[in-house]
């Protein structure tokens, strides 16, 4: 696999972001997240790891992390394990909550929030590998560069697993955007 790839694309025409990243930069990203999920936060294979987060680039990177944990992933707030929660939806809550704000690179919250760790400010003091880990969900695998409107996390697993690609996000104009992306619909 070509790790300069681009991997994901990620758009907000609501904000005018457009932020993509190969697979080497989301492994980065993966390996930072799922070392603070272990060393950081205890979590481990079976815990739970909730996504209190609308589709974004970091949300797939917190779910490729919880899995290579060997946690289980949930959309919403997990009652019994760690959420990751956007800041707009703090509190949230679970066992333990990380804020998460969904803008630049590592961002941190704009204020403290009590018993809510920061995830901006805390995932750049872990290493960018992770040693161990446990497999991705298995799946299809799909090779081609796809412009995605349904589960984006369904869709990253099978793009990862083939060698493809997705571009994904709030897109108000889904034939424009898969033309200049290249991307299929």
């Amino acid at each position: 696999m070509d790790v300069g790839k681009p991997f994901l694309t990620y758009y907000d025409d609501t904000t005018g972001e457009r932020t993509e990243l190969s697979y080497a930069t989301f492994g980065n990203w993966v390996a930072k997240t799922a070392n603070m999920l272990r060393d950081g936060l205890g979590v481990g294979p079976g815990d739970v790891v909730g996504l209190d987060l609308p589709d974004h680039w970091l949300t797939v990177a917190i779910a490729f992390a919880a899995w290579r944990t060997g946690a289980r992933v949930e959309r919403g707030a997990a009652e019994d394990g760690v959420t990751f929660a956007a800041e707009e939806r703090l509190p949230s809550s679970g066992r333990e909550v990380v804020g998460v704000v969904l803008a630049a690179l590592r961002t941190p919250l704009s204020r403290p929030y009590p018993g809510v760790t920061d995830y901006g400010d805390e995932v750049a003091a872990y290493p960018d590998s992770f040693d161990g880990g446990a497999d991705l969900p298995d799946g299809p695998a799909d090779p081609a560069r796809r412009l995605v409107t349904g589960d984006v996390l369904d869709a990253a697993l099978a793009a990862y697993r083939g060698g493809g690609s997705i571009v994904f996000g709030t897109i108000t104009d889904a034939a424009r955007v898969a033309e200049t992306e290249r991307a299929r619909r």
